[in-house]
């Protein structure tokens, strides 16, 4: 056994025997590369047409490789071919939901300003669901499927406090941890029902697009309607999951 692989060994024995301290671990190490941008500007300037935020999802992601390799622990992560997948029939409602949104959206966009967009949105989904619905969820499975997703999604809510350091005002923050918290339940019901990661990652993609584009989701009046529909999609979610 070589050193790579020992070391290998060992990080899942201690994810595997402490889900909990493994989870903590976890959660607080992913917030280093943000520290570092805002702490640190020079560590990550930003570029012409990369925008800072650009720069902390790529970061993101290269941490969410380096953590899944290290576990060697990809397909355990949901990273399967489409053979193992299952009910996908069940994405209809989040579909619906997301065509309803962005039916009622009317902004218009250059094609950079969109491609840069798209690209940042998938980066996000990616790095996020290769963190929490990969690995935080799949460490805290054996507490039981309900419990590990609940808390696998205030987790998720909770990173969301990072937003602050950005200057958005305090209201705005606890609602998107609100939202992402429910979010969560929706992406880990999605994760385990379908037996693959690459469907939460497209959901989570559907609901970044809906943030950033659709009027629903950025209109202060229709806040109270977003987050009802979200909370509809949850319920729906965790039915679904327990079919």
């Amino acid at each position: 056994m070589n050193i790579q692989t020992d070391l290998q060994h060992r990080f899942r024995q201690f994810a595997q025997r402490s889900p909990v301290t493994f989870v903590g671990v976890v959660f607080l190490t992913q917030h280093i590369p943000l520290l570092c941008i805002f702490l640190f500007p020079i560590v990550a300037p930003t570029l012409p047409g990369l925008p800072q935020r650009l720069i902390l999802q790529s970061l993101l992601a290269v941490y969410a490789i380096a953590l899944l390799t290290s576990l060697d622990g990809w397909r355990t992560a949901g990273f399967n071919p489409p053979k193992q997948w299952r009910s996908l029939n069940l994405l209809w409602f989040p579909l619906l939901f997301f065509a309803l949104c962005l039916v009622q959206s009317r902004q218009t966009i250059d094609g950079q300003t969109l491609a840069i967009s798209l690209f940042a949105q998938s980066i996000t989904g990616l790095s996020e669901e290769a963190i929490f619905r990969g690995v935080v969820l799949q460490a805290l499975l054996p507490l039981g499927v309900m419990r590990s997703t609940l808390l696998t999604s205030l987790l998720f809510g909770l990173s969301h406090w990072a937003r602050r350091l950005s200057g958005v005002p305090i209201n705005s923050v606890l609602l998107m941890m609100f939202s992402a918290t429910i979010d969560g339940v929706i992406l880990g019901a999605v994760r385990l029902r379908t037996n693959t990661i690459w469907t939460a990652n497209s959901v989570a993609f559907g609901w970044q697009c809906c943030g950033q584009y659709c009027k629903l989701a950025r209109a202060k009046r229709r806040l109270a309607q977003y987050c009802r529909l979200n909370c509809t999609v949850a319920l729906w979610s965790i039915s679904a999951s327990s079919v």
